[in-house]
């Protein structure tokens, strides 16, 4: 009776070790699906100590090692800033609303920054700047920036799918309007510089210690199957 008893305690804890395996396992699952396809970083943390709940009153083979696993994980996560989908979304439309509130016609040059031949015609033609020409007149400027705010909603929704070629290519189109809707200037090139820099920024959340627990899960189970 003592030995049925013994026997039937064993395979009970065994099965709970299973069980409870089994629950983080699904657990850690959910949680890396919510930081890739939903940027859910809260909900990625909280189903972590979740995870870290369900195995840290199990004892068993390899099962430290897990929680060590697990520990690293946990603290990456928590070191991770805001998502940068986030933040480059807010810095597109920071880029936007600068675009918006420039000048849109070439300014005319100080009678002092002219040339001889220049100042001497002046009275007689109007000078522009050499890059004036590449300015949309206002009738178009309207079609125009209906194209640079499409442009926009493609990049935010590249933003959004984590595309990270449809960003780059979407940005790159709103930076050909810039040129043809604004006059040459610090201020544009400020703007067109932000711009470049967006689209080489990474959008991708997860860093590379992510999942490493979760493999080692897979592997435990696979090695015990095995046996």
């Amino acid at each position: 009776m003592e030995e049925n008893l013994a026997q039937l305690s064993a395979d009970s804890r065994q099965n709970l070790l299973a069980l409870r395996q089994d629950e983080a396992e699904v657990v850690l699952g959910q949680a890396l699906q919510r930081l890739e396809y939903g940027h859910d970083l809260a909900g990625a943390q909280r189903l972590y100590a979740m995870a870290a709940t369900l195995l840290q009153d199990l004892e068993g083979p390899g099962l430290l090692d897990l929680r060590q696993a697990l520990l690293q994980e946990n603290r990456a996560l928590q070191a991770l800033g805001p998502d940068p989908r986030q933040v480059q979304a807010k810095a597109l439309d920071d880029v936007l609303t600068t675009l918006l509130s420039l000048q849109h016609h070439a300014s005319p040059r100080a009678p002092e920054q002219l040339q001889w031949w220049q100042r001497l015609l002046s009275p007689l033609v109007e000078i522009h700047a050499s890059d004036a020409s590449v300015l949309l007149a206002d009738a178009q400027r309207v079609h125009a920036l209906d194209a640079l705010q499409l442009e926009a909603s493609l990049a935010r929704a590249a933003l959004e799918r984590g595309d990270q070629q449809g960003w780059a290519r979407a940005l790159q189109r709103i930076n050909d309007w810039v040129v043809r809707l604004w006059p040459q200037s610090p201020a544009r090139e400020r703007q067109r510089q932000a711009l470049e820099t967006l689209a080489q920024s990474p959008l991708s959340l997860n860093p590379a210690e992510l999942g490493s627990t979760l493999r080692q899960m897979r592997q435990l189970r696979q090695g015990s199957t095995a046996e």
